[in-house]
């Protein structure tokens, strides 16, 4: 069964049918991994930027027929003193990839739309291991820092 890659943008009807499971699989990802963000803020602002004319969140989702919507991914164009970078904050996939270069493909349409948004710079984060062998063997990417959080004392 063929596997493909579709960028969720408004002006594909496709998309439309799509976006609801997108936004259930961003919420189960930033509770399952305990992610920075609300997760129905983030949905809120997930459909915000889908209907923006400029927007500066894109989801691709992978599908397979018989399988449905079977992995994701949100990337957003950060804005870090005069730096511009684009940051994938969400990858899961729930089976195995037929064909990595669908992979690869999908990560081309995440730069190409990094770059028409003046990026200059692809980060992943990340906090399966897997993800970062799989990002740095096959597709360039280079371990850079390591964020550790802590919770501020109230009062």
């Amino acid at each position: 069964m063929e596997q493909q890659f579709i960028v969720l943008h408004k002006s594909n009807p496709v998309a439309w049918a799509l976006m609801p499971h997108a936004l259930n699989r961003i919420k189960r990802f930033a509770v399952k991994y305990e992610t920075d963000t609300e997760p129905e803020a983030l949905a809120a602002l997930v459909e915000q930027h889908f209907v923006s004319e400029e927007p500066l969140l894109l989801v691709i989702v992978a599908y397979q027929s018989g399988e449905g919507v079977f992995a994701h991914a949100l990337a957003c164009i950060d804005d870090i003193l005069g730096k511009r970078f684009l940051t994938i904050m969400q990858f899961e996939t729930d089976i195995v990839f037929e064909d990595r270069s669908e992979l690869s493909r999908m990560l081309k349409q995440f730069e190409v739309w990094g770059q028409q948004h003046n990026a200059t710079e692809v980060r992943l984060v990340t906090m399966d291991e897997s993800h970062v062998r799989l990002f740095q063997r096959y597709y360039g990417f280079k371990k850079h820092r390591i964020s550790m959080n802590k919770p501020l004392l109230e009062g």
